[in-house]
């Protein structure tokens, strides 16, 4: 049976996950987790203990107190666990959208694979498309995985203004995917996600669900 518990409780689990996560102890990890269970749901797990303590790491990350392979490494741990633990973790979402992740017509990958197990850890089960992809090779993949969201990453400002002529495409085509971005030249500037034809953007991973349910709400 789930019980009620306090919200306070709620943030002393999410902080004891959290520093067990740096410690990158999967084994602790996982009993403790296991151990929730007997009293908490999928959901709590998930929307209470997991996504916090991955926010707070994304934020000690921005603020320069931690390296960005240990936010990689926290999420895919997560990431893991959740697969693991909770076979079909979709509390968060009441209708799942399909949601890809793509480096355009660039070759760092490593926030897009920071995204794809953050959304995993989350409950979703994103479609990593190949790194490099080019934006006739995306909109074919779109259509035939008919994608909701497409979350596109880039590091290079040249990349970045390659994703005008992908929205441009997708409209001509009628295509309602809603388009994310990310990466460097979105954080320097925050409006050219607007001017490359974006329906939003996010500064790192951990926004990635918020941003999702926003896009899913204003559709």
């Amino acid at each position: 049976m789930i019980i009620h518990i306090t919200e306070l409780n709620l943030n002393d689990l999410s902080e004891r996950y959290q520093k067990l996560l740096l410690k990158l102890d999967r084994i602790k990890l996982k009993q403790f987790l296991i151990n929730l269970r007997k009293d908490l749901s999928t959901e709590q797990i998930i929307n209470n203990i997991i996504f916090p303590a991955l926010e707070k790491i994304g934020k000690l990350w921005e603020e320069e107190n931690l390296a960005l392979s240990q936010v990689y490494m926290s999420g895919h741990i997560s990431e893991e666990l959740v697969i693991d633990l909770f076979p079909e973790p979709k509390d968060q979402f009441k209708d799942v959208p399909n949601v890809g992740l793509a480096v355009l017509e660039d070759y760092h990958a490593l926030g897009i694979q920071i995204i794809a197990s953050f959304l995993k850890s989350s409950g979703l089960d994103p479609i990593l498309y190949t790194t490099g992809i080019t934006v006739d090779e995306l909109i074919n993949n779109l259509i035939q995985d008919n994608i909701d969201i497409i979350f596109v990453s880039t590091l290079m400002y040249r990349s970045a203004l390659k994703i005008k002529t992908f929205t441009n495409a997708l409209k001509e085509k009628g295509i309602k995917t809603k388009v994310i971005v990310g990466g460097a030249p979105f954080r320097f500037d925050k409006s050219l996600y607007k001017k490359v034809g974006a329906d939003a953007y996010g500064n790192n991973a951990f926004d990635s669900i918020k941003l999702i349910k926003k896009v899913k709400e204003e559709s």
